[in-house]
Parts: structure tokens; sequence; C-alpha cells
């Protein structure tokens, strides 16, 4: 979605000097990637790890050689870093009345790996917080890379450094009132951090230490991992025609007041005595109306009505790309909405 209104952005040269495109913010409430009934309403988060060494590898990369190198440091805290920037972020999102964390590694020893947690403590955690799901995070792995490439400037050699943390964690959901499993789920992610050093050395300005990075990076798993289970809140910017007469100037004016519905009332007077391209624009600012006053469904008739105007003016103008992409994204939104009316308690 960023993607294609990031590009549409680049039309605002594109267009001649008597036409203008303005921005408007908007903020859209999308769904859980997962559909959680919304009769749960407490959850705890359990970190159900694996133990791990309290040191890592960190691979080391020069354009002359590669070599590993064992760093000791605390590492078997990793997996509590993303269960507790998880449950963070779950909190913040207030989705669930309740979110309790238990930290406490239950597993000391690979041969635990695939034994699921037994009856007995399942029913102690739900009696202890009163819970109706459990959040397990199974695993977390990680790799790490150093990576140093010559380049100059101004004739003076320079490493470039790269620091890479590539890794993922799995994540499983216990319904206890049923006593079934609702999702289980791989997270992966990568970060990385560049800089520069005048020779082979360790740490670099810049770049944080491994240790400060991992836990970095076991946050961001923790924090992403809420919109796998929770609506989540995203930013994006819409382009509406703003001039071309008059008209369209008054209803800009409206839009800045936040008078959407007379806005829509000067587009539509357009749409109805206007032809050709000022009638596909007006159209496209309907929908734009539309959406804003979260008539989703009309919004998407009136992006297409748009599009179909501009392509039969010309099927390869802008504007027949900036509506056919706005039509696919309201169409999107239209799904978006009944997948979030169930996970909202619709019924």
């Amino acid at each position: 979605m960023k993607m294609k209104f990031f590009l549409l952005i680049v039309l605002l040269f594109l267009f001649s000097s008597c036409m203008t495109l303005s921005t408007y913010h908007v903020d859209v409430l999308c769904p859980a990637e997962v559909t959680i009934s919304p009769l749960i309403k407490s959850v705890v988060l359990v970190d159900n790890s694996i133990s791990s060494s309290d040191s890592l590898n960190v691979f080391l990369k020069t354009p002359d050689f590669q070599a590993s190198q064992l760093v000791s440091g605390f590492v078997d805290t990793l997996s509590s870093f993303a269960v507790k920037e998880a449950a963070k972020e779950l909190r913040q999102r207030k989705f669930f009345d309740t979110v309790y964390v238990d930290v406490k590694s239950l597993k000391d020893s690979t041969s635990f790996m695939k034994k699921r947690l037994s009856d007995t403590y399942l029913s102690e955690l739900k009696k202890k917080y009163n819970a109706d799901a459990l959040i397990l995070m199974n695993g977390i792995s990680f790799k790490t890379e150093l990576n140093y490439e010559y380049v100059s400037s101004y004739s003076v050699y320079l490493f470039e450094v790269e620091q890479i943390i590539s890794g993922n964690t799995s994540w499983e959901i216990l319904d206890l009132t049923a006593d079934t499993i609702i999702d289980r789920f791989k997270q992966s992610d990568i970060l990385s951090w560049k800089s520069y050093s005048d020779s082979l050395v360790y740490p670099v300005n810049g770049i944080p230490l491994i240790f400060n990075a991992l836990g970095d990076f076991a946050g961001r798993l923790g924090y992403y991992y809420a919109d796998r289970t929770t609506p989540f809140w995203q930013s994006i910017d819409r382009l509406y025609f703003s001039s071309d007469n008059g008209e369209f100037n008054i209803a800009k004016n409206y839009v800045l007041k936040g008078d959407w519905v007379k806005a829509e009332k000067v587009w539509y007077y357009i749409y109805e005595k206007s032809k050709g391209l000022k009638k596909a624009r007006a159209a496209y600012n309907i929908a734009l109306a539309k959406e804003i006053q979260n008539d989703i469904e009309s919004a998407g008739k009136w992006a297409f009505e748009s599009y179909s105007i501009s392509k039969d003016l010309n099927k390869n103008s802008d504007l027949v790309i900036m509506a056919n992409a706005y039509y696919d994204d309201l169409v999107k939104r239209f799904l978006d909405n009944e997948k979030l009316f169930w996970q909202l308690g619709g019924n």
C-alpha cells in the first residue's frame, strides 16, 4: 500500500501547471493477520524457548578473508526481550482486557524441544491469571555478520562496515477455553546498520555493540508480532485534485476545514457539468470524500468511475494509473473492513 502511493507522489510533477495535487493524511485501522475471537479477553505470554548459550558466533567478512569469532555475553535473555516487547505493544493496543507475562524459560534442555506443555501447567497458568489464551514464544534463533568493504573517499581508503542480524522466532496461540490451537507462526526479520572505519576494528562508531543490537532485534520481533494478533493503525497519504478552476479551489477550502460533505457536493457539481479529464478528476476526488466518510464501497465505485473515464480518454495516462491503484487499494480496504468487523466483535 505504501509503495503504491509513494510512486503516485511522483505523479505530482507530471501534471500540467494548471493542475495541482494535494495530499491528505489518513489513519487506517488494519485487521490482524489472524482472527482471534473477541471472547478471548485475557492472555498470558510465555517464554517457552530453550535456554541457549551465553555466547555466540559473529561472522566477520573482509575483502580478503572470512572468519568466525566467538563472543561472550548474555544471549539467554533474548527470548524474554521478545516476549516483553510483544506484551508491551499488546497492552498499548488495548485489544485484550488484560495481558500478562510469564517470562521464566520453561525448558532447559533441547530434549524438551518438541514436548508440549503439561496439562497441569496449563491449568495452573489459567487459574493464576484467569487467562483465556496463551501466547507461547517457542524459540528464537539468529545469525550475526560484520562485513568490511574497501571504499575510497577523497583519496583516503576507508572500510564501509555493515552489521547484519537476521533471525526468526516461532509463536503459538492456545485457546484455553476450547483447548485448541488458534495459530502457529514462524516470524523472520533482518536488521542492519552501516558506518565507516579507517581500520579493521570493532566496535565501530555509529554501529551498536553486538549485544545491544541483538536486544534491539529481539524487541523488534516482539513488537511486530503484535500485528499478527491485534488490529493496528497504518498512516497513508491520499492525493486529490485541488486546482484546475475556481470550483476545485472552493472544494479544497472545505477540505482544509474538515467539511468533506460540502467538498463532495462541489466535486459532484463539477462531475455533473463537466466532460473528459475534469469529470474524471472530480470522480477521483469524490472517491476520497466517500473514503473519509467511511463509505468504502461507494469510494471504490467512484474510483472505478474515474478510472473508466480516464481510460477512455487515454489508457496510458497518469490518471489511469492513479485511479486504478486507488481502486485496488479501496477493494483491499473493503475486504479488510469485513475482517475487522469480526475481529472487533461483530455479529
